[in-house]
């Protein structure tokens, strides 16, 4: 039986790899300390509460399908929203993959040129681009993301730089690659 579970969820994916996200709905997060909560709502935006505290430390008048909140409750990480399927209708290496908040304002966003800088793109599938997901926020103040044929990226939360090149061929900070 513990063989048949992995094969169940293999096939479930498979299945539902290509179908239509479900219309907008309440999301929750937490940050991995559980010490915040992100609440996001169509009708009423982003609400980020400490755990215990009525009222919000901050808000955005926008709703998000994917999310994730740092430890200390400043930071809030946003991914596209068909999560790691860009429809070719929204595809443009000028299209926001992963958008940093920090306390309710935007300070950066990671771009497929960002993250494909060598003008190849994500990966074509038969209906849509596969460009990877994002895993969340890590203990360090990282962003994981996984990219599609490239490995394992961690963004560095606090760098001002918005460029996920450090560590392979520029120097930057931004980010540190590490394979799988």
């Amino acid at each position: 039986m513990k063989q048949l579970i992995p094969l169940l969820f293999l096939v479930t994916g498979t299945i539902f790899a290509d179908a239509p996200l479900g219309p907008a709905g309440r999301t929750l997060s937490h940050s991995q300390n559980v010490r915040y909560i992100a609440v996001s709502d169509p009708n009423e935006g982003t609400e980020i509460y400490k755990i215990g505290e009525a009222d919000a430390k901050w808000k955005i008048n926008q709703w998000f399908r994917s999310h994730f909140i740092s430890n200390d409750g400043e930071y809030f990480v946003t991914q596209y929203d068909g999560l790691n399927l860009i429809t070719p209708s929204d595809y443009s290496p000028e299209l926001p993959l992963v958008t940093v908040w920090k306390n309710g304002e935007k300070t950066k966003e990671y771009k497929v040129k960002d993250f494909f800088p060598d003008g190849k793109g994500p990966q074509k599938t038969v209906s849509h681009y596969y460009w990877g997901g994002t895993a969340g926020i890590n203990e360090k103040n990282q962003i994981e993301v996984h990219l599609s044929e490239k490995g394992i990226i961690f963004l560095e939360l606090e760098n001002e730089s918005a460029e996920p090149s450090g560590g392979h061929n520029s120097g930057s900070s931004a980010a540190s690659i590490v394979t799988t």
